[in-house]
């Protein structure tokens, strides 16, 4: 499991090498909303060989325009592999 202090975290998938392969991405941000500027991320992870995303206990907020899910007004953030499942919980203000 890994656990990082952070404000907010992108969640979203790009594709892979082959067809019907997707990688998931968890950007970290020390801002909300970072979707709204043109910040860095201050940490890049990202996990092949996923099917599922499972967010346990935070409220999150999925964009149709970039097909993001944004966790704004995080203390930290776990996540943690299981198999082909991503699991993801934290603390929220």
């Amino acid at each position: 499991m890994m656990e990082f202090n952070t404000k907010c975290a992108l969640i979203g998938r790009k594709k892979g090498k082959a067809p019907e392969q997707y990688i998931c991405f968890v950007n970290l941000f020390d801002i909300n909303d970072p979707h709204l500027t043109d910040t860095v991320p201050t940490k890049f992870l990202d996990f092949e060989d996923l099917n599922k995303v499972e967010i346990n206990g935070l409220k999150a907020c999925y964009f149709l325009k970039g097909n993001d899910i944004a966790i704004n007004d995080l203390k930290n953030i776990r996540i943690e592999r299981d198999g082909k499942k991503l699991l993801i919980s934290g603390v929220q203000e």
